[in-house]
Formats: C-alpha cells, sequence, structure tokens
C-alpha cells in the first residue's frame, strides 16, 4: 500500500498483518492498530443487515426531491472481502477531526469509508428489493 497525502504531505498507510491491521506512519512507525477479530466482531455485530437505496434527486435545500430507484437488502458481512478491499485501497481509512468555530477540535472516531458502488462487495448475500 502506498501512504496518502494531506496537504502535500505524506501522512500515513495501512499494513495488514496476520492478526492486525497496522496504521504507519511515513517514519515506518505503528501509530494505531486493529486487532482483526476484534473489527470482525464488531462489523458482524453493527451490520448483521444494511438497506442500501439509490436516490436521483432534483433540486436543493427545502426543496430537493428524491427518487428512489433501487434498494438493496445485504446482509452476511464478509470480513475477509473487507480485509481484501482495505488492500486494494477500496476501502479507505478517515481520520476523522472536526474543528469548532471557536478553533478548538474534536475526535468524531476514525472511520472506514467504502465507495457506494462497492460497498455491496462487503456482503455475501445481496437481494434486489425494488
Amino acid at each position: 500500500m502506498k501512504y496518502n497525502q494531506l496537504k502535500g504531505k505524506i501522512g500515513f498507510k495501512i499494513d495488514i498483518q496476520k492478526d492486525r491491521v497496522n496504521l504507519i506512519t511515513a517514519e515506518n512507525e505503528i501509530t494505531a492498530y486493529w486487532d482483526k477479530e476484534t473489527l470482525k466482531n464488531y462489523f458482524e455485530r453493527k451490520l448483521p443487515k444494511l438497506l442500501y437505496v439509490k436516490a436521483g434527486t432534483k433540486g436543493s435545500g427545502s426543496n430537493e426531491e428524491f427518487w428512489f430507484s433501487e434498494a438493496w437488502l445485504l446482509s452476511g458481512f464478509d470480513f475477509d472481502s473487507f480485509v481484501q478491499l482495505l488492500k486494494e485501497g477500496t476501502i479507505l481509512v478517515d481520520i476523522r477531526i472536526g474543528q469548532y468555530p471557536d478553533g478548538r477540535t474534536h475526535d468524531h472516531g476514525t472511520g472506514f469509508r467504502v465507495f457506494p458502488d462497492k460497498l455491496d462487495l462487503c456482503f455475501s448475500h445481496r437481494e434486489r428489493i425494488m
């Protein structure tokens, strides 16, 4: 995997080991890690089923309208696929630090971001319901 960049400077990369997912700095230091079994259990508990709905939009703000075109019921979170997508860079790690208007920072927690057209690859069962 290659390093990400923030404002033109090297940030971090993901290093996947047998039992851990490491967050590596440009100085090759492990700054954080996730135990694979803990991640697997968390995702399986948090996402036993997911309803993914696609919609077109028209307008904006209070005048925005939605046209729901597809709905998929996804189930059977596939941790091995998740890890593979993480290796490929299809799933990204977001360090979500926000800033209040007065300049103070706040931590929104770390997130794993998957592009919508790849979301179904994280599940073993996919059923189109609309």
